[in-house]
């Protein structure tokens, strides 16, 4: 039987894999995995504790540590925001002037429809681009837990994904590759996924775009600490 790693695709090899306990650590990306019901192994269920190496503070999340919660964020804002607002701004203008320039010929019904139709799609990209470029130079990423409840907030600008999750329904805080880097280690370092395990084994996603593999590793850690939580092994996780 030949086992792949469920985060990067690569072939395991034998000495990946305990067959004693169904566990087995990805050579390439460190992934820890459960094939106990390929297997067989009715003990390999519960994963082991782990002892990871504690993560600095990043030096672009700011914290608010109070007896009552404690809340951690981050901006979006980063240098390359300039190069989208120029080529934004480009864009934009180019339509705007195409849509004068049709207004202009608009005495001929024909045409005038033809160039209002034409670019629409390219007003749909332009008017995206707009919002997330507006988003990235004003919004922050905010992450609250308190005894209660763990919530995740992007704004002042409305983005999606939102969350707010009762923290006795949560069992592990954990970060692995999102699904567009599968197979391409070197990318899944630069796509982390900031995931909690839920105690009914269902996995929501928290976060993706909050700065670099060790920002969602000091988010996981701090969390997990928060919220008296042991940490424990996940399937498809990072460890290294």
């Amino acid at each position: 039987m030949v086992f792949t790693c469920k985060a990067c695709g690569a072939a395991l090899k034998e000495s990946d894999i305990s067959f004693d306990t169904g566990i087995a650590i990805c050579e390439h990306c460190q992934a820890v995995m459960s094939f106990a019901e390929d297997l067989n192994v009715s003990s390999a269920q519960d994963f082991p504790s782990l002892v990871k190496a504690k993560v600095g503070r990043p030096e672009d999340v700011d914290i608010e540590d109070t007896p009552l919660r404690l809340r951690l964020s981050r901006r979006w804002y980063h240098p390359g925001l300039f190069f989208l607002l120029f080529f934004c701004i480009a864009w934009n203008a180019f339509l705007i002037g195409w849509y004068t320039m049709g207004s202009q010929m608009g005495e001929d019904g024909v045409i005038g429809l033809i160039m209002f139709i034409f670019p629409t799609g390219h007003v749909a990209v332009g008017v995206s681009l707009a919002y997330g470029v507006i988003a990235g130079f004003l919004n922050r990423t905010t992450v609250e837990v308190s005894a209660s409840e763990l919530s995740i907030r992007h704004g002042p600008i409305p983005w999606k994904g939102n969350q707010r999750l009762a923290a006795s329904d949560i069992s592990q805080i954990y970060c692995k590759a999102s699904k567009a880097a599968v197979r391409r280690e070197a990318a899944a370092v630069l796509q982390p996924t900031l995931y909690a395990k839920l105690k009914d084994d269902r996995r929501i996603k928290l976060l993706s775009k909050m700065g670099e593999l060790e920002t969602l590793r000091y988010l996981e850690q701090r969390l997990e600490e928060r919220l008296g939580i042991n940490d424990r092994s996940v399937p498809g996780e990072y460890t290294s």
